[in-house]
């Protein structure tokens, strides 16, 4: 078809992740194929196998090194089959605190790349309602409302979604000070990485970058007595990057946190330092802001 189309397209043979990478020159290492357009610098990718995906975005399963692009004169070439862009999160939250510690305030979320097709083809043929309520539960003991979703079925575009929320549980009370983690029910709360050590690579699919900006109005009659402090810390050779931050403005805190993974598979001796980079990143975002009552 994209030949009818008068593009210069041809196949690439794609070994699957299930199915390994193959080594050495092969005629049966190879269990899967996509399209390739040639621009005259690089190559486009198509795979039409999912409804949700984008123009050059593959599925997980064939993002897996290297393919081996087919001419019609007989030649091939290499084609990378890694993702192209850094697949981006942002996250906006405007939160009030009230002085019984319960909280209400919006949330407002942008995904784009992978990160996007990764939620579509979960939710592609779902209705808003059903994608309500598993949205719901993935927010324990929050009460949502007004559930709005932008551009789900719009693969080229960023896609969109806000909501309403309310909780009394999520801050706690003693005395009188109010106790809870900066980022609220956003925040990682444990390392993913257990194992001392690793002989595999990391496989984080695609490259990422996750960005949390959460406003805090601060109710009457109190202040803040203690607060995490400022990091910035990176993994070895630009692999990585965590930023978190406080800022008080007035009766206003302004939250920003960032992790960004530039790598979609990182070798296995820079494990320890993942698991270290991530260990950073848990107890920072678990330490508590403390208000106090004036």
């Amino acid at each position: 078809m994209l030949r009818y189309a008068g593009f210069k397209a041809n196949p690439v043979l794609v070994s699957t992740k299930a199915n390994g990478i193959p080594v050495f020159p092969t005629t049966s290492g190879f269990n899967y194929v996509i399209a390739a357009v040639e621009n005259g610098v690089d190559f486009v990718l198509f795979d039409a196998t999912e409804k949700m995906l984008a123009v050059n975005e593959l599925p997980k399963r064939a993002m897996n090194w290297q393919g081996r692009l087919v001419r019609e004169d007989g030649t091939s070439k290499e084609v990378s089959l890694m993702a192209k862009n850094i697949s981006n999160k942002f996250v906006f939250l405007q939160v009030k605190i009230n002085e019984d510690g319960s909280i209400e305030g919006e949330m407002k979320t942008r995904l784009s790349d992978n990160i996007a097709y990764d939620y579509r083809i979960d939710n592609y043929n779902k209705t808003k309602e059903e994608i309500f309520k598993e949205s719901s539960s993935l927010y324990a003991d929050m009460e949502i409302v007004d559930f709005k979703l932008k551009n789900v079925n719009s693969p080229d575009e960023p896609l969109e979604h806000s909501l309403l929320f309310a909780n009394d549980n999520q801050i706690e009370t003693i005395g009188d000070k109010l106790y809870f983690n900066p980022l609220l029910f956003l925040t990682l709360n444990e390392n993913p990485f257990k194992l001392d050590s690793r002989e595999y690579p990391v496989d984080f699919n695609y490259p990422f970058s996750s960005k949390v900006n959460v406003t805090y109005t601060i109710p009457k009659g109190y202040k803040i007595e203690s607060m995490p402090e400022k990091i910035s810390i990176g993994l070895p050779d630009k692999l990585g990057m965590f930023n978190f931050s406080i800022k008080q403005s007035g009766d206003q805190l302004q939250v920003y946190s960032s992790t960004l993974i530039q790598e979609a598979l990182i070798p296995a001796f820079y494990y320890p330092s993942l698991k270290e980079f991530y260990n950073q990143m848990v107890q920072k975002q678990t330490e508590k802001i403390v208000l106090t009552r004036i």
